[in-house]
């Protein structure tokens, strides 16, 4: 919303959406899942909170922004181009465990967040209170089906979505060829340290995601890196990134096996 700050974690999503794109060799993810849209409930949902008039809004910045937008089909929202990004990441990276409670997280204040959980979770009656429950019962649904009809087609398309596009189990051949480019780039003792490291740099809360310093500390990392304690004798204080690598002579390797 509003309040959002931009900091250097942004730079570490790009970079791991940057390694997404690498890992499939296909096109940017948002191209890749171009026939991936927002479930009509969700983002029923999430348009009523981007798009509303109230000048107290912590979506008012959101919603100028929309106001610039020209879109071609009039008969949709504004907004569907956000919902539709927004739904797209949640089917290829999922909903973080340490985000299904909201608990403390500032995302568990988010109203945003709070109709994400309850579309999307099958457990979804702790995301929302009670009042936010009794408003969304009486938000009417397009096309005359009921709310509950609605809101479970909006999981099931979640699950069918996942299940061809999810990075941790999706069967497509884009997202499987990353599957197995991540277990190539991973040491044997630790075949999911690729995948954990793409976890932290997408993460959708921006505090939860890896600084880029601990990134180049990940396993996938060992085969560039050499004994630091050698420059120790010359009083180097700080090791440039390319004083890791290391030659093929002395057990690295030129390329990393992405293909």
């Amino acid at each position: 919303g509003s309040a959002a700050r931009q900091d250097f974690s942004a730079d570490t999503f790009c970079l791991g959406l940057s390694f997404l794109h690498l890992l499939t060799a296909e096109a940017p993810y948002e191209e890749l899942l171009e026939s991936v849209s927002c479930p009509r409930y969700l983002l029923h949902n999430l348009c009523s909170i981007w798009e509303t008039k109230r000048r107290n809004s912590a979506y008012r910045l959101i919603t100028k922004v929309l106001d610039t937008v020209v879109d071609i089909d009039t008969s949709r929202p504004k907004s569907v181009i956000f919902a539709d990004t927004l739904y797209r990441y949640l089917v290829l990276f999922g909903i973080p465990e340490d985000q299904l409670d909201g608990g403390e997280d500032m995302l568990g204040l988010s109203p945003v967040w709070a109709a994400v959980l309850d579309a999307l979770c099958a457990e979804s009656g702790k995301s929302m209170s009670q009042k936010e429950r009794i408003t969304r019962t009486r938000t009417k649904q397009p096309h005359g089906i009921s709310l509950q009809e609605s809101k479970e087609m909006c999981l099931e398309r979640f699950q069918f979505d996942r299940m061809h596009w999810g990075i941790q189990c999706g069967d497509s051949a884009a997202i499987s060829r990353a599957r197995t480019n991540l277990k190539l780039l991973s040491p044997a003792e630790d075949e999911s340290a690729a995948l954990n490291l793409l976890l932290k740099m997408v993460h959708i809360h921006p505090s939860r995601r890896c600084c880029l310093h601990e990134a180049i500390q990940n396993p996938i990392f060992a085969p560039l890196r050499t004994d630091v304690e050698k420059f120790k004798t010359d009083n180097i204080s700080s090791v440039s990134y390319m004083h890791y690598y290391r030659t093929p002579e002395e057990g690295g390797s030129n390329v990393l096996p992405l293909l």
